[in-house]
């Protein structure tokens, strides 16, 4: 914690606190002056008594500061393994709300990583291959401005020379049909083809790898599958809402009364957070032709096989828990739009 807050205090003096996420909420996000004011605030209670910070630093400033990637594991509550384009930032501020920020450990990091540490629990979020796909293009073609920075200074930032990425369906077919030979260890995604992520079973690598860097030609469907079934909890992004009470539940024995499907009003009361890093597009992964959603399936096949199997064990752990609690979380329609988004 102490290591975290000289990085903030350090990135608010050079102006940098601000950059790396854009926060969507349902209230005004604060600029730059007011979340380093914010923080300086609250200083002395982070640093003395961690799991006090006020709501308001919890639920949205905090929830900025989305990973614990600049500090060596260490034991805690819950390991959120942070799948990159899959809400790490949002399920964290959420979460946040439920436990408590300082009883999360979370980064981008390899599954192995939770060994490292004492956890009680560990959290992991899928999401709909093909959708996650475009969302990682997207934030390709749209970097966050830090990494704009490190591209610029490499000569490869968006608008010069360096910066080749094609569009989505010749991005996925090059992947897919030509893939590189020779797999990458390197510091950041700016090396790889097109200074882009690797769009190769991006949640099936992450909870398999041994190193960040590590490509392996194939990912072991098995020991992802496996993996996926010792965790505590999943949750699914295409039920974000369900999956916070699945979270309540497992983690805190407890349902909010948001949880209740069938109670529009209560329902409608949860307001969960949305950020977004600026990505934002209008083309769904659906509307691209046969040709790409061929390329896309290419790219995907681990990764589908974990959605699919993740899909339904969320199902079942929603039987149950409604059967425990006797309240309606998951209805009719939203398991119908699940069924098939696992089947697509």
């Amino acid at each position: 914690m102490m290591q975290l807050n000289r990085y903030f205090t350090w990135l608010c003096a050079v102006g940098f606190l601000h950059l790396p996420l854009v926060v969507s909420l349902a209230s005004a996000s604060a600029d730059t002056a007011d979340s380093c004011s914010l923080l300086q605030r609250h200083e002395t209670q982070l640093r003395a008594h961690p799991s006090e910070v006020p709501e308001e630093l919890n639920a949205s400033h905090w929830a900025r500061w989305c990973w614990n990637g600049l500090e060596t594991v260490v034991d805690r509550e819950i390991f959120l393994i942070h799948i990159g384009k899959i809400a790490g930032c949002s399920l964290v501020g959420d979460l946040s709300k439920l436990v408590g920020r300082d009883n999360i450990w979370t980064a981008q990091v390899c599954w192995d990583k939770s060994t490292e540490a004492k956890f009680e629990k560990t959290v992991l979020m899928l999401r709909r291959p093909k959708d996650h796909l475009l969302s990682m293009y997207h934030q390709c073609l749209q970097p966050g401005p830090l990494h704009i920075k490190e591209m610029e200074r490499r000569g490869i930032a968006p608008g010069q020379a360096g910066f080749i990425l094609p569009n989505f369906g010749d991005w996925v077919r090059s992947w897919n049909q030509h893939p590189p030979k020779k797999f990458y260890h390197t510091e950041g995604h700016y090396d790889e083809r097109y200074h882009c992520r690797d769009p190769r079973n991006p949640a099936g690598w992450q909870l398999t790898c041994t190193e960040k860097g590590d490509r392996p030609v194939h990912i072991d469907e098995k020991r992802s599958l496996a993996i996926l079934h010792s965790a505590s909890v999943v949750g699914i992004l295409e039920a974000y809402h369900e999956s916070i009470c699945l979270l309540s539940a497992k983690l805190r024995n407890s349902l909010p009364s948001h949880c209740n499907c069938e109670d529009a009003a209560a329902w409608d009361a949860f307001v969960p957070l949305h950020i977004d890093h600026n990505h934002t597009y209008s083309k769904r992964a659906d509307d691209y032709d046969e040709s790409i959603q061929k390329d896309i399936e290419g790219l995907t096949q681990v990764d589908r096989k974990l959605y699919q199997a993740g899909v339904t064990g969320f199902i079942k752990e929603m039987d149950d828990l409604e059967k425990t609690f006797k309240v309606k979380v998951l209805c009719h329609q939203q398991r119908q739009t699940l069924l098939s988004a696992a089947s697509g």
